[in-house]
């Protein structure tokens, strides 16, 4: 292999190395925005990753061919080249096959799996960006507006048919009078989802605020928690995001470190996070700002005469746990202010949790899960009857 032929294949390695990085790290979106000349682009950027993976895989059994088989006399490290060659070319198969296999893995730090899952089943998307239908086909109707706005719970996380959202079905049972739009976005938190609702052009007659008790979070960030403050546990963070360096840059290993070996760290971070979350909701300032966050929708929602219904969405992973957070926390807010709410704790209370998540990797309501939601709204919620 000349000098010509080593750089080439050196700019390759890189430009295979860099695609999935940079997905995995939110630049693609960033760049591609909803221009669709970029978007077609880095579909061909994407397929010539691929073409540059064959061609890869081309060149390592072509070298092994003439140097190790056809060699004369017979290489005396054959057998070692041999494991190498399989190894390489199986892991550069695997890779390819990984680029065209969704997976819905929530909203983890590494998800390219989940990438590629919203490429395949995150539609449609209209012109605000949400996953739901063009909205201004539907404004001109003489129906009532039903808002839905929430996070990734609200946005169908590992719901393969957005007509198989909670939203939807409601919307299938109440179209004669109210046209549904939903407004969910994943990793939105309270105060995020009051803007959203603020900057809207479209004004609903009725509002399902959807909660989760992660939403506390970013307020809880100003409050030093989440960022794991303690020295033993900056240094396993610290190793942690190292680790998830190379791994943002292959569709393989993501799927490997999301299925095996983000479970054997799951343990410990899931204390960190349910510490913080408890942490944060009991720490009297910071359950302050975040019950204003609250108010202040509840407020804005009176002033523009909204009908406003609160879901509670709790841990599929530990009912108990959120429901008593939602009971000393947030419900009383809403009974002071005479807001209704909707809970699903009790329904699935009894039920296995891998009956209610997507899958072993994306603890987001499943199908089953969400018929359940949208029967509890439909037989809560008055003007839904």
């Amino acid at each position: 292999m000349n000098r010509k032929q080593k750089l080439i294949l050196f700019f390759e390695i890189l430009f295979i190395i860099a695609i999935p990085y940079l997905w995995s790290n939110n630049y693609i979106e960033k760049i591609v925005g909803g221009n669709v000349f970029l978007i077609w682009l880095w579909r061909f950027l994407y397929l010539l990753r691929i073409y540059f993976l064959f061609n890869m895989l081309k060149l390592i059994l072509k070298r092994f061919y003439v140097n190790v088989i056809k060699a004369s006399p017979a290489d005396k490290n054959a057998n070692r080249k041999l494991f190498g060659t399989t190894l390489v070319s199986f892991f550069i198969i695997a890779e390819i096959l990984f680029s065209f296999i969704p997976q819905s893995q929530g909203n983890g730090q590494v998800d390219l799996g989940q990438r590629l899952w919203q490429a395949y089943y995150g539609k449609p998307i209209n012109e605000l960006g949400y996953r739901d239908n063009l909205i201004e086909s539907r404004l001109n109707t003489n129906k009532k507006k039903v808002f839905f706005l929430g996070d990734s719970f609200t946005y169908g996380s590992g719901i393969e048919n957005s007509n198989n959202r909670f939203s939807n079905i409601v919307a299938g049972k109440i179209h004669e009078h109210y046209e549904v739009f939903n407004f969910g976005k994943c990793q939105s938190d309270t105060r995020d989802e009051l803007n959203r609702l603020k900057t809207s052009n479209i004004q609903p007659d009725l509002l399902v605020l959807q909660y989760f008790h992660n939403d506390i979070i970013p307020t809880g960030m100003r409050y030093g928690y989440f960022d794991y403050r303690e020295d033993r546990k900056k240094v396993k963070t610290k190793l942690y995001y190292a680790m998830l360096t190379p791994i943002k840059a292959s569709f393989f290993l993501n799927f490997l470190f999301v299925n095996v070996g983000s479970k054997l760290v799951n343990s410990f971070y899931t204390s960190w996070y349910k510490h913080d979350i408890i942490d944060s909701f009991n720490n009297k300032d910071c359950i302050k700002d975040h019950v204003a966050d609250m108010i202040e929708l509840i407020n804005f929602c009176k002033e523009k005469n909204i009908k406003l219904y609160v879901l509670f969405i709790p841990d599929l992973t530990d009912i108990d746990f959120t429901q008593k957070v939602y009971e000393k926390h947030i419900i009383p807010v809403l009974k002071d202010r005479d807001i209704g709410f909707v809970s699903i704790a009790t329904d699935i209370h009894n039920i296995s949790t891998e009956n209610l998540i997507v899958n072993s990797v994306d603890m987001h309501a499943n199908e089953f899960v969400q018929t359940i939601i949208a029967a509890k709204l439909i037989e809560t919620i008055p003007e839904f009857k």
